[in-house]
């Protein structure tokens, strides 16, 4: 690196295996990173080769699937291919150890609450774990809806709904708040690899086997509303959100992209994997992190699109008022509600126009009498002023 180069991100990490699955500290610049051989390896990253491993956790006997920190960042949660999942604290201690979470190998997870965790394993079954209840009560919902693996899951706060995706080809939504509020998509043409909540909640984009982003209108479960093919020429194995119409994806072809929903366009091209799919993906702020099949975590400086996605908010929320209302269930006003609101407005906008036809009317009059009187002021002024032949003698 010469004088003139200033380093944005940190140097590439190489661990001792496949990574699985990666986690950035909300607080801190610690990374986790679960492995193939079920160790978990906690980093410190930096700037100018400051990388140091900081712990490695071996609580797991087979692949480590999933790591994820807590909201707060006090704990750090991990499922396993050995069935198990568990939370460690700050200092690394294993302070909950459910060994045989699923009946099958963990698979994905996701931290909805500060103690409260979704896992899917490989059999399509989703628990829902309450981590602060210390005995065999911690799992409080189940829910087999899928009849193959969970292959992504994410979860929208705002209406309290838990969304997931199997190699099934479908798209399944809980309401963790009642065990019997459950809904299944249709199969759709290829298996969905991941998922997440876009547009400020009103709609879910799916990736795809072959490609194509499907998108799902929030309550509206049956088939998907919209298709995005040809922007990635082959699986989309992971994404994850910029804004609320953006998605930074990974591709089987090695391609990092930059994807905008409505309009629907590839914008930019982070980087690339040199061929190798990229596995899995993860962002904290300006900061992106990749891995791959080579062991290796990349880091990428997203701060720039971040910025540019961060002025375009405001007009993403001018779109948004164009529309139709929606409610936090997604659920859209009744027809009747609509009227009444159309009515109204109707109503208004007749009296209002009525005003302003008195109003026009009397500016009319004023404006008349301001045009006559402009009128006698400039016939004034064009007798008064020579022509140019009477100026050309004149001056003579």
């Amino acid at each position: 690196m010469s004088a003139f180069d200033v380093q944005t991100v940190p140097d590439d990490i190489e661990c001792t295996e496949q990574v699985f699955d990666v986690d950035f500290h909300p607080i801190r610049n610690f990374l986790a990173a679960g492995l193939i051989d079920g160790e978990v390896d906690i980093f410190q990253y930096g700037l100018q080769d400051s990388n140091k491993l900081m712990a490695k956790l071996n609580h797991h006997t087979s692949s480590c699937r999933g790591v994820a920190f807590s909201p707060s960042g006090d704990a750090l949660y991990t499922i396993s291919s050995d069935m198990s999942l568990v939370a460690v604290d700050a200092v690394g201690s294993v302070v909950l150890n459910i060994p045989n979470a699923h009946d099958s190998p963990l698979n994905k997870m996701v931290v909805c609450e500060e103690h409260i965790v979704a896992t899917g394993d490989d059999k399509g079954c989703v628990k829902l774990w309450d981590l602060r209840i210390r005995n065999a009560t911690n799992c409080i919902k189940t829910w087999k809806m899928h009849e193959d693996f969970v292959s992504g899951m994410c979860y929208n706060a705002a209406n309290s709904t838990l969304l997931s995706v199997s190699g099934d080809c479908t798209l399944c939504a809980y309401d963790i708040r009642s065990q019997k509020v459950c809904t299944r998509s249709d199969e759709q043409e290829c298996e969905l690899t991941c998922v997440d909540v876009i547009k400020n909640g009103r709609k879910v984009v799916c990736g795809t086997q072959d490609g194509t982003m499907l998108i799902f209108s929030m309550g509206l479960w049956g088939d998907c509303t919209d298709r995005i093919p040809d922007e990635h020429p082959e699986t989309i194995e992971s994404f994850t959100k910029l804004d609320e119409r953006t998605l930074i994806t990974g591709c089987s072809d090695g391609v990092i992209r930059v994807m905008q929903i409505h309009p629907n366009r590839v914008t930019n091209q982070v980087g690339d994997h040199d061929g190798f799919p990229v596995e899995g993906i993860k962002r904290h702020g300006g900061l992106l992190c990749t891995y791959s099949l080579d062991d290796i975590l990349h880091f990428w400086d997203v701060s720039l699109l971040l910025s540019e996605a961060t002025a375009s908010a405001d007009e993403d929320m001018a779109d948004e008022d164009t529309d139709m209302e929606t409610a936090v269930d997604g659920r859209f006003p009744s027809a009747r509600a609509a009227r009444g609101k159309h009515i109204a407005e109707e109503e208004e906008e007749d009296s209002d126009s009525s005003e302003d036809e008195e109003d026009s009317e009397e500016e009319d009059d004023d404006d008349a009498m301001a045009e006559d009187s402009d009128d006698s002021d400039e016939d004034a002024q064009a007798v008064k002023l020579p022509t140019a032949s009477e100026k050309f003698y004149a001056d003579l």
